[in-house]
């Protein structure tokens, strides 16, 4: 007597993505909202050939990515610096790089259910992968003239203009 083998709707959907059009486990994974190894073990469960890790884009290993230091924003020249413009609300940030993490809590502050990249890995990772920083699509970079000024104490202070 043959057996009968019983798919679940959800398993169903997976071996139909992964076969169709997203061959990546991590991918299903977290459009399913499961371990990506939960979804490994439902396609070795009905036999479905899994993509060996030679199918990922090669971009470096993690080391090579943590060490990297590609896109630090800098002014060209001394007599101006960067500055960061929201698209959305015009808020003007002096922390281009975002060293500080002002930009972050200001895109979730106004997006709050967006998703970005959590640690220093994936952000290098974006910007290897896109040529760009990842909050790029969220603010201008604008290049502004310092003016020096004195204070009564005789210090010098800058002050940014467009």
């Amino acid at each position: 007597m043959p057996k009968t083998i019983i798919i679940s709707e959800q398993e169903q959907k997976i071996i139909e993505l992964y076969t169709s059009s997203v061959p990546s486990t991590h991918k299903i994974a977290e459009k399913f909202k499961i371990g990506h190894k939960k979804v490994t073990s439902i396609l070795r469960k009905y036999n479905i050939p899994i993509n060996s890790k030679g199918a990922q884009i090669k971009i470096g290993n993690s080391i090579e990515i943590e060490k990297s230091n590609v896109n630090k924003y800098k002014s060209e020249s001394i007599d101006t610096t960067l500055i960061v413009k929201c698209k959305k609300t015009g808020i003007e940030f002096k922390d281009a790089n975002n060293f500080s993490g002002v930009l972050t809590r200001h895109i979730l502050e106004l997006y709050n259910d967006l998703s970005i990249p959590k640690n220093t890995y994936q952000r290098k990772k974006y910007e290897i992968s896109f040529g760009k920083k990842w909050f790029e699509e969220y603010f201008d970079i604008i290049e502004k003239k310092r003016e020096n000024t004195r204070s009564c104490y005789g210090f010098p202070f800058l002050i940014y203009t467009v």
